[in-house]
């Protein structure tokens, strides 16, 4: 008796909390986006992709899009292949400002997304979560001085805090400085 006693509670130990146990990166809307290349020279040249698979039997109908409408796709994904989109450059960010240069995907059914930079000297990749899942609070972590972040809203009216530690440096948004 005591042995599947211990047995259970070791098992109840490495389980996560009820409310984190059905998180995942599978959804049916997600909204992303693409940040500019700080080191790269001159204008964006290379796309950007999405990589976006499903695990459902029958095929998922997926759309994404941008508003305003710089552009809008209907694809189709089905079970064990990957379906990979390119997207035009112009979609990353620029600048520090505020735009509208969020993507929107939609699908009929759960479907995974990877997000990918091929411009120069960039190295990012990313799964994308789904609205599902997102939380409300996040952590920006790196190791350069001059770093970025990106945030983009699901919703209208969306009010964002940002707190900097003690000793970072500054944060520049729209041409007024943080410390």
């Amino acid at each position: 008796m005591v042995p599947t006693v211990l047995l259970m509670m070791a098992v109840l130990a490495i389980l996560p909390p009820p409310s984190l146990a059905g998180l995942d990166n599978k959804g049916t809307k997600f909204v992303l986006g693409f940040m500019a290349n700080a080191k790269g020279k001159g204008v964006a040249s290379k796309d950007v992709q999405l990589f976006i698979t499903t695990a459902s039997e029958t095929p998922a109908t997926v759309r994404i899009s941008n508003f305003p409408l710089m552009f809008y796709k209907i694809i189709k994904v089905t079970k064990g292949k990957v379906k990979i989109v390119n997207l035009n450059p112009k979609i990353r960010s620029s600048g520090i400002l505020q735009s509208i240069k969020g993507i929107y995907i939609q699908a009929n059914k759960e479907v995974s997304v990877y997000g990918v930079n091929l411009e120069w000297y960039s190295t990012e990749a990313y799964v994308a979560l789904p609205v599902d899942v997102l939380g409300k609070e996040y952590y920006a972590v790196t190791y350069e001085k001059d770093a970025e972040l990106m945030v983009i809203a699901t919703e209208d009216g969306t009010d964002v805090s940002i707190t900097l530690p003690k000793l970072a440096g500054k944060l520049v948004y729209q041409s007024v400085t943080y410390t």
